[in-house]
């Protein structure tokens, strides 16, 4: 028999003295949650503008740690990926489809609107607080985070889209209506799901335009794949198609 040996694991010559399985985990969740925070348009959330615990909050998506939900968990990761990647903005959706993307401001509009009056019903339903929606609504309208547009700086509606609840309003929350910290961490999480739901919406909506635009002139699915390498090469497809006829 060959003599049991100990092996000591290093990792860029530095002894891991966790269980193998822990340090992967640390790295997984640290480390690269780090390199997120470094990248240089991320710069604007390690400053103090971002109420994390109702991020985090809205991310778990009511999670049992005992049962395994794959709606729930499907809906959890589309969240994390949300957050981490970038949002595409409006001006390079409609340089790829104009006729799909060219309401989006108006919609987008509609959706801040209908987001404070969810947040402002929100508060409502504990009954105990005294609220000025004007002040609200003058929030959104004069501070970054009620703006539709990409700022490396501050967070904007296109932050809360992606998941983070800006600090704030939290503040706005705490300092003006006087709520608990429970009942803003309810709020928050409820507006951002809110906002989430509606903003999925909208990708339903022109996928389903895109389809239907695709069926009418007759791309297939073997077309896509046989020209899978060209991310325009669908449009060119569509162009083609289209004069054919």
């Amino acid at each position: 028999m060959v003599p049991l040996r100990p092996v000591m694991l290093t990792w860029n010559n530095i002894i891991i003295e966790k269980p193998i399985r822990h340090s992967i985990r640390y790295y997984n969740e640290i480390l690269n949650l780090e390199k997120f925070f470094n990248l240089r348009r991320n710069r604007k959330y390690t400053l103090d503008s971002v109420e994390w615990a109702i991020t985090f909050e809205f991310l778990k998506e009511n999670e049992n740690t005992l049962q395994t939900n794959f709606h729930t968990t499907k809906r959890c990761c589309y969240k994390i990926k949300n957050l981490i990647e970038e949002i595409p903005t409006v001006e390079q959706r409609k340089l790829i489809n104009f006729d799909i993307y060219k309401d989006w401001n108006v919609l987008m509009r509609n959706i801040i609107y209908y987001s404070i009056i969810c947040l402002i019903e929100k508060i409502k339903e504990y009954d105990i607080y005294t609220l000025d929606e004007a002040k609200i609504i003058d929030l959104f309208i004069n501070e970054p985070f009620g703006e539709v547009k990409v700022n490396d700086n501050k967070l904007t509606f296109v932050d809360i889209i992606k998941g983070f609840f800006p600090n704030l309003l939290a503040d706005f929350l705490r300092q003006e209506i006087k709520m608990t910290k429970v009942h803003i961490l309810e709020t928050g999480v409820k507006f951002l799901d809110f906002v989430f739901e509606s903003t999925h919406k909208i990708w339903i909506d022109r996928c389903d335009l895109q389809q239907d635009k695709e069926k009418s002139l007759g791309v297939t699915k073997e077309d896509k794949k046989l020209y899978s390498y060209d991310k325009n090469m669908v449009k060119k497809i569509l162009i083609i198609k289209s004069i054919k006829r």
